[in-house]
């Protein structure tokens, strides 16, 4: 222990005052740093690139089961909305739950939904078109066809028949049973069913297409009758 009085000489002492590290020790003040020769630096880049892979990855688990919850539930909105996100971040998810969005959506009683399901099956053929299958595109297209929709489910319609498809004929008659209620739903499937006989007659493996039954037909006759 160093008494003041010492203290105040060695401080006085013109030979001591030239070791700055005695003099802190003798005002009690020890900095490690003025004795280490050789500091060390530790980089923390890896650590911070492990961190930020695992945030962006429980990121995304987050997101689809969020999504998967929301469908499980019935939460047309909520699944709408999560979906959108994960997108924007992540890409489509699987093809099976982007698929269950659009059906889900289409399903609800509400024109909003419905409608919105219709944009979001545009966007995606525009970006992934092998992502939707066929029959995602029937339910969507019986759907509109049910809320009088027919200018929707026209393009549903004409986008199948792109792509070499044709809704089952329990399917179409239902889909142009509720399209020719009205008149302009008339003239539409009217021109649908022209081109389908047109696509029809120009494969050479006509049975590789389901034929179009007479009740189809029927319908529309009927209704251009009507109209």
């Amino acid at each position: 222990m160093v008494l003041p009085f010492s203290k105040h000489i060695l401080s006085q002492n013109p030979f001591l005052t030239k070791l700055p590290p005695l003099l802190t020790i003798l005002n009690g003040h020890l900095y490690s740093h003025q004795f280490n020769p050789f500091p060390q630096k530790f980089s923390t880049s890896s650590s911070g690139h492990c961190e930020r892979l695992s945030w962006e990855r429980s990121t995304q688990e987050i997101l689809l089961q969020k999504l998967k919850f929301a469908l499980r539930n019935h939460q047309s909105q909520e699944a709408l909305e999560t979906f959108h996100d994960f997108r924007r971040l992540y890409g489509y998810p699987e093809v099976q739950l982007s698929n269950q969005v659009i059906v889900q959506l289409c399903y609800s009683s509400n024109h909003v939904l419905v409608r919105k399901s219709f944009d979001l099956a545009l966007k995606v053929v525009q970006e992934n078109s092998g992502l939707i299958h066929v029959d995602t595109f029937t339910k969507l297209a019986l759907s509109l066809a049910r809320m009088q929709m027919s200018s929707p489910a026209s393009v549903i319609l004409r986008l199948m028949l792109d792509k070499g498809f044709v809704p089952c004929m329990q399917f179409l008659s239902l889909i142009v049973f509720h399209i020719v209620k009205t008149e302009i739903g008339t003239q539409i499937v009217s021109n649908y069913l022209s081109q389908v006989c047109d696509f029809y007659s120009s494969l050479k493996d006509k049975k590789a297409l389901f034929k179009p039954d007479t009740l189809v037909f029927n319908l529309a006759l009927d209704a251009c009758v009507r109209y």
